[in-house]
């Protein structure tokens, strides 16, 4: 008997975290925080949507319902990754320095309150996004719930 089969037909309606790490482009840090992060509200859907499988226990793989809610957030997470960032950096550290060397304090306070003003709206932002997000996980409980009573 090749046990290698057996653990891909016992797993058919699971997925592995390798798989979700080369399907979302991932890596293994990302994938655990967001599990974690979601373990803290929800830690029974953690415990009923995780398993060990593979060769000697060492694969971890994930319900359906998981696999969803790692999706979503790994969306939240590529979308708010700023490509440019570095750039951004750079350029906000060359204005930095200019208002520093100039030595104008009302040029150093306004850019101060620029920062906390960008700040604030992009917490905002965060925060109205990551409801959308709880409340797709609140959908998709609903329907993994619905699906588990065969209703």
């Amino acid at each position: 008997m090749n046990i290698f089969n057996n653990n891909k037909n016992n797993n058919k309606n699971w997925t592995s975290k390798t798989e979700l790490m080369t399907d979302l482009d991932l890596s293994s840090d990302t994938i655990d925080q967001i599990i974690y992060d979601f373990g803290i509200r929800w830690p029974a859907e953690i415990r009923n949507g995780t398993k060990k499988g593979g060769f000697h226990n060492l694969e971890t793989y994930y319900s359906n319902y998981l696999v969803a809610v790692i999706t979503l957030k790994a969306k939240y997470i590529t979308t708010n990754q700023d490509k440019d960032f570095i750039q951004k950096a750079k350029k906000g550290g060359i204005l930095l320095n200019a208002v520093i060397n100039s030595g104008d304090l009302k040029a150093a306070q306004d850019l101060c309150d620029l920062i906390m003003e960008k700040t604030e709206m992009q917490v905002e932002k965060m925060s109205e996004q990551n409801k959308q997000i709880d409340k797709e996980i609140e959908r998709q409980q609903i329907c993994c719930t619905i699906v588990n009573l065969n209703i």
